[in-house]
C-alpha cells in the first residue's frame, strides 16, 4: 500500500497519475484552457517529472529507497539537460 495518499482518495482515483487528470478535464472542459495552451505545455519537463515519480514509486515498492530516488533521478536528468 502506498503511504503517499489517503485510502479514501486512492479508492476512487487509483495511483498518482489518475488524480492529475481531474484538473485537466475540468480546465479544458470548461474552456479555462484551450488547444493552444495544451500545445504550449513543456512536455519534456512533464515527462521528466513523471519519470522521477515512477522511479521513486519503484524504489519505495522494493523498500530500497526512502522516497528520494525520484528526486535524485530528476536532479541527474536536469543537470544533463542544462
Amino acid at each position: 500500500m502506498t503511504k503517499g495518499s489517503p485510502a479514501f482518495v486512492r479508492r476512487y482515483t487509483g495511483e498518482m497519475g489518475v488524480l492529475a487528470v481531474i484538473p485537466l478535464v475540468a480546465f479544458f472542459g470548461f474552456d479555462v484552457l484551450n488547444k493552444d495552451d495544451f500545445n504550449s505545455f513543456l512536455w519534456n519537463v512533464v515527462m521528466l517529472a513523471m519519470g522521477g515519480l515512477a522511479l521513486g514509486e519503484e524504489g519505495r515498492g522494493r523498500g530500497g529507497a526512502r522516497g528520494d530516488a525520484g528526486a535524485a533521478a530528476v536532479a541527474a536528468s536536469s543537470s544533463r539537460a542544462a
